[in-house]
């Protein structure tokens, strides 16, 4: 079993000590655990890491301020890695070590280490904490050994009668894709410019802005008493709509996105986190309202 741990370089006295905790599950379970400090000199920083990343069957992520502060830490490791985690080709086990604002990222939408989310450093026993995050560990890996189950296939016929008895095919082309794509952000930026309308008619002491940044993206931000609670940004890219919490991240920096896919049954979006918790699919109209609950989340936290 390989496992990769990626962490700020801040938090390394953190990571020995949690590499210390986990010893007896590395003789335990064979667990071949890597990080950055074991590349040695002349060595290719980024295809090294690279390859390791992509070999791991476990990524712990050391989760802190310093982390989400890092652009390769965050944006290179850890959202490449939650692609992969949504495919099943790897686990992710996020590490809360100091107190700091993941609950507005992706991580969010994970379990984390150690229990309830409490940051190791807000422990009052810094080995229970440890001790917590390691019993975590333990269960993904006792997990991953399990063999995995196999689905005793149906005859072609007796599965398209059990599973879907009056679908009929609709054929859908690139054409009809993308028309409901940009169909669906024009409804995005319908759908906000409204609700910022609402929220500030309603609310005293708030102010909202809408502004068209180009033809393909738009921001939003509320203000209370002067200050800027939250913001957001959407971006029509090539195959989907994509969201961030911050109006002012560059355009490959984002929390979540939808794509436009399609099947049989017809066309549908399918959000990148949120398949985390569930298998989830978005109608063309309920794209907009998606988004705008992820921005609303912010402003009344």
């Amino acid at each position: 079993m390989k496992a990769f741990f990626s962490y700020s370089h801040v938090d390394e006295v953190l990571r020995e000590s949690l590499e210390r905790h986990l010893t007896p599950l590395k003789r335990e379970a064979d667990l071949d655990l890597w990080y950055d400090r074991k590349m040695t000199a002349g060595s290719d920083l980024n295809s090294v890491i690279s390859e390791n990343l992509l070999r791991a069957d476990i990524v712990l992520f050391l989760i802190s301020s310093d982390f989400l502060h890092s652009h390769y830490c965050y944006n290179i490791e850890f959202l490449s890695t939650l692609e992969r985690h949504l495919r099943n080709e790897v686990r992710i086990i996020p590490i809360i070590g100091r107190t700091c604002d993941w609950q507005s990222t992706p991580i969010s939408k994970l379990l984390v280490t150690p229990q309830d989310g409490k940051p190791i450093d807000l422990w009052p026993n810094f080995d229970a904490a440890c001790f917590d995050v390691i019993k975590q560990v333990r269960m993904v890996i006792n997990e991953l050994k399990l063999p995995k189950k196999t689905m005793v296939a149906l005859p072609k016929a007796l599965t398209s009668v059990v599973s879907e008895p009056f679908r009929l095919p609709m054929p859908v082309t690139e054409f009809d894709r993308r028309v409901s794509l940009h169909k669906a952000f024009q409804d995005c930026q319908n759908y906000f410019r409204s609700n910022i309308e609402l929220v500030e008619s309603q609310n005293t002491n708030c102010k909202t802005m809408y502004r068209e940044l180009s033809s393909t993206t738009f921001s939003v931000a509320t203000y209370f008493g002067g200050s800027e609670k939250a913001s957001c940004k959407l971006r029509l890219d090539d195959s989907r709509v994509v969201f961030s919490y911050d109006s002012q991240a560059a355009d490959n920096v984002f929390n979540e996105s939808v794509t436009v896919k399609s099947d049989k049954t017809g066309i549908y979006f399918e959000p990148l986190v949120a398949r985390a918790l569930s298998e989830q699919r978005l109608a063309q109209e309920e794209v907009p309202e998606y988004f705008w609950s992820l921005y609303w989340t912010t402003v009344i936290r």
